[in-house]
């Protein structure tokens, strides 16, 4: 994983390079909720959703949703995968280590690795992770505040 070493409190990389530059990142990180399902405590090292958005247009934004069926635990690595709500082809691979209570994320776009983040505290983790940002191939959704004429989809732009 890159030249950084694994007692670091964080690590990111995009596409194949090591970043600790913030130009190279989406201007915005994010730290989700946990994943709390009443009965079901493994889950909640995993996050409710993770938001991305688009480096160039921060109203151009990515929900992931986690598709629980794929979560897995095995020598104490927990893996679950979470799917672009918008496009199937986004996905983002989460894995908590409980041993060394860290987490890793990998995103992917049609199988090709796009980024990864590495950390071992819940905040910092997701801020790296979400940096990433949305990569620009995949489907995103447009948000547009109220009272904004911007084109949001299904409203016309005034004259």
């Amino acid at each position: 994983m890159g030249k950084y070493p694994a007692t670091a409190g964080f690590f990111v990389s995009v596409a194949g390079k090591d970043i600790m530059d913030i130009q190279d990142a989406a201007p915005f990180g994010f730290v989700p909720h946990r994943l709390n399902v009443p009965g079901v405590q493994k889950l909640s090292n995993f996050s409710y959703n993770i938001l991305f958005v688009f480096k160039h247009n921060i109203r151009l934004h990515a929900v992931y949703v986690p598709h629980i069926e794929t979560y897995r635990e095995k020598n104490g690595i927990q893996l679950m995968t979470y799917c672009n709500e918008g496009d199937p082809n986004a996905k983002v691979i989460l894995l908590y280590d409980k041993k060394k209570k860290r987490w890793h994320g990998e995103k992917f776009f049609l199988n090709e690795r796009t980024g990864i983040a590495d950390g071992s505290e819940w905040k910092m983790f997701f801020i790296h992770l979400t940096l990433l940002g949305c990569d620009r191939r995949e489907k995103m959704s447009f948000y547009a505040s109220e009272g904004n004429d911007t084109g949001h989809p299904g409203k016309k732009l005034p004259n």
